[in-house]
């Protein structure tokens, strides 16, 4: 229930007035006493009803008609004790659907490990054509899905895959006699009965609405792939005729059209797409194959101008002196990082995705980028049963009480001043010293290639880029590089202002230095020198300025920490410094 509790998010309120800021403030007694009723409320099989009603708060759509229902969003508030309790409840079920299989593959949606980001991969794997290939996808949107769910459908459903006792009870106990009111206006309406659909806001309503929408799969024909992303459903058919394709998404659309009416659903036409898609560029119609250069030719001038803006650097700085200073990777290796990143986490939900397009592009990049072949994640499996199931001690239990004993031991020495030293055992002991030997030989030979799980994956494909990163900076001439010879994040000031100030004179690129790119001008030149006006002229050469670095004893070298004598900031102790260019200008 602990851990529930600290799912739960949010201030609002159902019916009852109760909140999670309230329940996560109980104390301890209180919430034993609350997990006692929901044990008791799980052992008999029965919800209480006063935890069963909504509160329908409808919240106008941006383009809606007002005086009409359909312009209004309808927002269902619910009691937190029911979403805590149904928490608990929906962490079993899933629990035992992904154990056991239940749900189909091709489901994505309020599943772990099976999100936007799969459900992509896995569609761009369906539309993945060779030379002269056509494919058509059909988009069917399910109306008002969670509303007309058929509720004996989900127990039957649940039934069938041997889903029973009080699992099975508790269910039909939260889905029947669930009753709303609707709010609006300081006003609410009288007390209405939910006769059908699973109840909206619910924690698990989402699993309840993938188990209604299992049996779809069994009515697809064989020439046609299905994707759902709940309540959206994607027919793709690819071939060399596309009259041939065409014929096989009719006998699935009607297909899936005469199922949703035996079970309640209903297609809405208005929201149905479909798609045409080859290699051949049309106009006006369809779309075509893409590729890396053109994303990063699209996306990476936003990506460093939200940086450069967020930074505070000026408009001509170089976009390697903006990551660098930012601490951030160039949009080159963020795109791999996060790519490779992505295809470890989802590899290791579904070891399918290893054979996506998307996974061998990102290994292609990888390489690519930094020589070698990123490490590959392995699918994990629990081993043991939950601790729900389970009658031996929770491992982090027993973790915790070692942490306390060895806490325990150490004071006593320190109290007792006893000493520990560490005596070499292996000397002149052949099989130990055998094993020593064995042992450093390891180190040296040729690392096997075994799959990792995804954590340690996502750490060493962030190392490898950040290494390359860095190997890029110190082949870049520049006066940040002078001062800032790592790309590692450093500490902002909490001031923006000298935190910005600071900035553009590190990247050396001001107003008062490079204004005259902006407005398409001869470069200013020193009124006392008669060179160029840099930062790094103003700061270390200027003999303008030498009575000023005189006074404040700065050296005349850009890389010593006192280089900035005349603004406050890292590189510079001095408290009392002055501003000598007004560098926000």
């Amino acid at each position: 229930m602990m851990w529930a509790l600290s799912k739960g998010g949010g201030s609002s309120t159902g019916p009852d007035n109760v909140g999670y800021p309230l329940l996560q403030r109980l104390p301890f007694s209180i919430k034993i006493s609350l997990l006692e009723l929901f044990n008791h409320a799980w052992d008999s099989g029965t919800f209480s009803n006063q935890w069963k009603e909504g509160i329908v708060v409808p919240i106008p759509k941006p383009e809606g008609d007002r005086c009409s229902p359909a312009g209004y969003r309808p927002i269902t508030l619910l009691s937190c004790i029911d979403k805590l309790f149904e928490r608990l409840v929906n962490r079993r079920l899933t629990t035992e659907l992904e154990q056991n299989g239940r749900l189909d593959g091709r489901q994505h949606a309020f599943r772990p490990g099976r999100g936007v980001e799969s459900h992509l991969a896995h569609m761009e794997s369906l539309i993945n054509l060779n030379e002269n290939q056509h494919a058509e996808i059909v988009s069917l949107d399910t109306s008002k899905a969670y509303d007309t769910t058929w509720r004996p459908a989900i127990l039957q459903t649940l039934t069938s895959w041997k889903i029973s006792g009080r699992m099975l009870h508790i269910i039909s106990s939260i889905l029947s006699n669930r009753t709303f009111r609707v709010s609006a206006n300081g006003a609410s309406s009288i007390r209405c009965v939910a006769e059908n659909g699973v109840p909206q806001g619910s924690i698990l309503s989402v699993t309840l609405f993938l188990v209604a929408m299992e049996p779809i799969f069994k009515i697809i024909p064989i020439d046609v792939e299905i994707l759902l992303y709940a309540d959206d459903v994607l027919l793709v058919a690819k071939g060399s005729s596309s009259g041939q394709i065409r014929r096989h998404l009719r006998k699935a659309v009607k297909a899936v059209v005469e199922w949703a009416g035996s079970v309640g659903f209903e297609i809405a036409p208005t929201k149905s797409k479909l798609l045409h898609i080859c290699n051949i560029r049309h106009r006006k119609r369809g779309l075509t194959s893409s590729n890396d250069e053109t994303m990063e030719r699209v996306l990476a001038p936003t990506y460093n101008e939200v940086i450069r803006q967020s930074s505070g650097a000026f408009r001509s700085s170089p976009v390697q002196s903006i990551m660098a200073e930012a601490g951030c990777l160039p949009f080159r290796l963020m795109l791999v990082q996060r790519l490779s990143q992505m295809v470890a986490r989802l590899t290791e939900k579904d070891p399918n995705v290893a054979n996506y397009p998307v996974a061998k592009r990102s290994v292609e990049l990888f390489h690519q980028t930094t020589g070698s072949l990123p490490p590959r994640a392995c699918n994990l499996q629990r081993l043991t049963d939950r601790g729900w199931y389970s009658t031996i001690p929770k491992i982090d239990d027993e973790l915790k009480r070692n942490i306390k004993a060895a806490a325990l031991i150490e004071r006593a020495l320190v109290e007792r001043n006893i000493t520990l030293s560490w005596i070499p055992g292996h000397a002149r002991i052949s099989g130990n010293e055998e094993a020593d030997r064995l042992a450093n030989q390891g180190g040296i030979v040729d690392p096997m290639d075994i799959p990792i799980p995804s954590q340690d994956v996502v750490r060493l494909v962030k190392q490898k880029l950040w290494n390359v990163w860095q190997r890029d900076w110190d082949r870049t001439q520049s006066l940040l590089r002078e001062v800032k010879p790592y790309v590692t994040k450093s500490t902002d000031r909490k001031c923006a202002s000298e935190q910005r100030i600071l900035t553009r004179l590190r990247i050396g690129h001001t107003i008062f230095s490079h204004a005259y790119l902006m407005e398409v001008n001869t470069p200013p030149t020193c009124c006392y020198c008669g060179v160029p006006m840099t930062v790094k002229h103003v700061l270390v050469d200027c003999r303008g300025y030498a009575q000023a670095r005189q006074q404040y004893n700065k050296s005349s070298r850009l890389h010593d920490h006192t280089v900035l004598p005349f603004i406050p900031c890292p590189i510079s102790n001095d408290t009392n410094a002055t501003t000598v260019v007004n560098c926000q200008k």
